[in-house]
Parts: C-alpha cells; sequence; structure tokens
C-alpha cells in the first residue's frame, strides 16, 4: 500500500486486483502519402476525456501500440506542423493486431486578433496554443505557444476546420 488512509481500509483492500487483456494497433501515419516521423497518437474508447497519448517517432512513419483496450476504440494522430487525421474507428481483438493508415488533415494559415472584449482594444501577450478536437472537446495540445503582437494580432499554421480548437490564455484574463 502507499501509506496513505486508515488501517480499516488497508483491511478491506481487495486481495485480488483484475487487470484486462489488451489488444494491439498497428499502423503508419501518412501526409499526402508519405511517411510522417514524428508524431502523436491519441486513442480512447468511449469517452475522448479518458483517453491516452502515445508520442512515436520512426522514419517510415510506422506504430505499434500494445496493451489497447479491447473492443472498438477510437484514434487519430497529429503533429506539431499538421491537424489531426481522421478519427478511425477500429475493433480491437485479443489475438490479433488491427492494421490502419491515418493520413493527417492538409494545414490552413489562421490570422486574427485578440481584442478586449469592453474596451475592443487590442491585448498583446496573449498566449495561443493549438488544440486537436473531437466535437466540442479540445484533446491534446499541438505545437509550440504562439503569442499575440503589440496589436493583439496573431498568424497561426496548422488548422483545419472541425480537427483544431485554439486556447487562449493571457494573466489579466479568463482563459478560453
Amino acid at each position: 500500500t502507499s501509506g496513505h488512509g486508515s488501517s480499516r481500509e488497508a483491511e478491506e483492500a481487495p486481495d485480488e486486483l483484475v487487470l484486462e487483456a489488451g489488444g494491439s494497433l498497428a499502423g503508419q501515419v501518412v501526409y499526402r502519402g508519405q511517411p510522417v516521423s514524428d508524431f502523436h497518437l491519441f486513442f480512447f474508447k468511449g469517452d475522448p476525456q479518458s483517453g491516452t497519448r502515445r508520442d512515436v517517432s520512426d522514419p517510415e512513419g510506422r506504430f505499434l501500440l500494445p496493451g489497447v483496450p479491447l473492443g472498438e476504440v477510437s484514434i487519430y494522430a497529429a503533429t506539431a506542423a499538421f491537424p489531426r487525421s481522421e478519427i478511425a474507428q477500429v475493433m480491437v481483438a485479443a489475438d490479433s493486431t488491427e492494421d490502419i493508415v491515418l493520413e493527417l488533415s492538409e494545414p490552413h494559415r489562421g490570422v486574427g486578433r485578440v481584442i478586449d472584449e469592453v474596451s475592443r482594444e487590442p491585448v498583446p501577450g496573449v498566449r495561443i496554443q493549438l488544440i486537436a478536437a473531437c466535437a466540442t472537446a479540445g484533446l491534446t495540445a499541438r505545437g509550440a505557444y504562439s503569442y499575440t503582437d503589440a496589436n493583439g494580432r496573431f498568424e497561426l499554421d496548422g488548422l483545419a476546420p472541425d480537427t483544431t480548437s485554439i486556447s487562449l490564455e493571457h494573466p489579466e484574463y479568463s482563459a478560453v
């Protein structure tokens, strides 16, 4: 035990802890049909907020994920430069390895300006982070932070409709 909790809690602890079997996913991540060497994979069963991220580096864009939950699993790939792939639905079984190809989305450039809600004045120094998104949930951060300039303006590469959210943070404002 970890030493936390009362002795009564320790006495009621189960005698056996059961691990569920996992399956494997293998595949390749590509952009315009060419392998992508550095990427992250995000997979989940059911609720996207309870997913797992794995960072991968392979010159051929190949990956092997052991220990994936059995049953229907959702998975996508993303990089700092490219928006996430479509979310693939895969049936994972204990006795086989499912092989998939994840094609990264076409990146777009976005430009804009961050302004104060009340004064409508530009806000410099806002920290901006791209987030790979699934429906309305932001799932994994992508790439380095960007910041607005003295006029509140920013330029972002790597945007894609329906797959990218933007996080804004500034010490004098609530996070968006």
